[in-house]
């Protein structure tokens, strides 16, 4: 927030001591809301359940006749389910979350395990029971909501879900 010029409604500004260099982002802190975006991949699928993650995974595996390696923790903290599809890598992830999370490993990591217990979603126009299904070949994105669909699995194209969030 720059207030050298006008204190009741400042302009947000980008200022670099060190490089001697500023830019002017917006001429207001509304302004400068109404630039922002929703960063979402649009290939990103929503698996909308009412179900764990575990009993999807199983659910999937059988439908579509692959096998999640067992659900990985370490790099975001949360279960990550990761398989082949035909020549595609699929994951299976969770849209509720740790809010924060630290590694085992970490010389921290007594200090602040205990402050880690609380959550959150990853989008808040998604449900927190619904899941994210992924795939590395986006190709194949409607041979498998097709399949799954086929088996009563509500899947959709996370742009659909959030339709109204990225127009605004």
């Amino acid at each position: 927030m720059d207030y050298r010029e006008n204190k009741e409604e400042p302009q947000v500004a980008w200022i670099d001591i060190e490089c001697d260099h500023q830019e002017k982002i917006a001429n207001s802190f509304a302004e400068f809301l109404d630039l922002l975006t929703l960063d979402v991949n649009e290939g990103d699928l929503v698996i909308q359940t009412e179900n764990s993650i575990e009993e999807n995974a199983k659910q999937i595996e059988q439908i579509l006749e692959i096998k999640f390696d067992a659900p990985e923790h370490f790099n975001s903290g949360y279960a990550s389910y990761r398989g082949k599809y035909k020549d595609s890598w699929i994951w299976l992830t969770p849209n509720q979350v740790p809010a924060g999370f630290v590694r085992e490993d970490d010389k921290r990591y007594h200090e602040l395990k205990d402050k880690m217990s609380f959550s959150a979603v990853q989008y808040l126009d998604i449900p927190e029971k619904d899941l994210f299904l992924v795939l590395s070949e986006e190709d194949l994105n409607s041979e498998v909501m097709e399949r799954l669909g086929n088996h009563n699995m509500k899947i959709r194209p996370i742009t659909e879900l959030l339709q109204n969030s990225m127009t605004g």
